[in-house]
């Protein structure tokens, strides 16, 4: 029985700051519209093993992650990743009116792109190794209005209150007025996209899809070996809603030019590979804030590759302990570092969202 993989992620971000316009009051940008529906995902991760699932998570509405290991097996040894979406923070705004815009729908894979990086340390052969990767990801709703940051752009025009506050800014006579109706427009927005569209509408198990494409490496930890590929790795998953309850997320990866783990010690060899991977997830009546999940893939013992080193089949749980602080635990069975045969692995992950975005002006 492997020793359980524990690790910790950072999800921040959140829909609870909105940031305003000194002059109108109408900023709009799309981070104020993160919502706390799932939690974030890191794509770099997987590619170095920093998680186990063959399921890679389709993004939700999120600005930034950071996601910490620090506790696992010796096969898999402590890491971290960071995933961004620039146009979800004030690095490159983008408005809620150009990400709702039904002539632009290239504006939401636009909106959702995301990018993320890796590192973890690995020990193979009892010589430590030291991994990292990067990816490039988006993600779209198949159907638009089920798009959290679309809905949450509707509560914000249709919020009577931000509307009436706004009016009484213009109106103003004097700076403190305007002040104090700017706030009253700021705090009612607010109050119009938390309890409208954030929390109440917001699906979890909604259908969309994601693409992603990344690349990996692993080069000795202390000595001067060189560095070698773990592979330029493509990724297509979707989930798709499965009743009222229930998702159903499936995953391919493809995986080429990637090393063969047990050829580290001698003469390199690099193979192409292939996995896929299915997980049905079932959640509690509400928004899922409890759910159960079982998944299975391809992985096979016989390549000695990162791509197949993540769980053949597994059961979890994800809950949701209180706004924005998930806890995730998977149990299932995965080859071993040595591709010999299969052994028992576990995984207990802790995400956090705040509730005030990072990069709130």
């Amino acid at each position: 029985m492997r020793r359980p993989a524990v690790a910790l992620a950072f999800v921040l971000g959140g829909a609870n700051a909105l940031a305003q316009d000194a002059d109108t009051g109408k900023e709009n940008k799309l981070s104020n519209y993160l919502v706390d529906i799932q939690a974030g995902a890191v794509s770099a991760a997987g590619i170095i093993g920093l998680q186990e699932s063959a399921v890679s998570e389709v993004q939700s509405s999120q600005d930034l992650v950071l996601a910490l290991k620090p506790f696992s097996s010796n096969a898999s040894k402590a890491g971290f990743g960071v995933a961004i979406s620039p146009f979800r923070t004030s690095i490159l705004p983008m408005s809620g009116q150009d990400y709702a815009n039904p002539s632009k729908p290239w504006n939401r894979a636009l909106g959702a792109l995301t990018l993320s990086y890796a590192e973890n340390s690995a020990t193979l052969s009892s010589v430590a190794y030291r991994k990292n990767a990067f990816s490039l990801d988006t993600s779209y709703y198949l159907d638009r209005d089920d798009d959290p940051a679309i809905k949450a752009n509707r509560a914000f025009a249709a919020c009577e209150a931000r509307e009436q506050a706004e009016d009484r800014a213009m109106n103003a006579t004097t700076d403190e007025e305007r002040k104090k109706a700017q706030e009253e427009a700021a705090a009612a927005a607010k109050e119009c996209i938390d309890t409208d569209a954030a929390k109440k509408k917001a699906a979890w198990n909604a259908g969309r899809i994601m693409a992603s494409y990344g690349r990996g490496w692993i080069q000795p930890d202390e000595t001067a070996g060189p560095k070698l590929s773990l592979g330029k790795w493509l990724i297509f998953g979707a989930v798709l809603r499965s009743g009222r309850n229930g998702a159903t997320h499936i995953t391919h990866k493809r995986a080429s030019e990637e090393v063969d783990l047990t050829s580290l010690q001698a003469t390199p060899a690099f193979k192409d590979s292939s996995l896929t991977a299915i997980r049905y997830t079932y959640g509690a009546e509400g928004n899922g804030d409890l759910r159960w999940l079982a998944e299975v893939s391809d992985a096979k013992t016989s390549q000695v590759t990162q791509l197949n080193g993540a769980f053949k089949r597994a059961l979890g749980l994800d809950k949701k302990l209180f706004d924005g602080v998930w806890l995730q635990f998977r149990v299932g069975k995965s080859r071993t570092a040595d591709g010999t045969t299969e052994q028992t692995s576990s995984l207990l992950t802790v995400n956090w969202m705040p509730s005030a975005g990072l990069f709130e002006k």
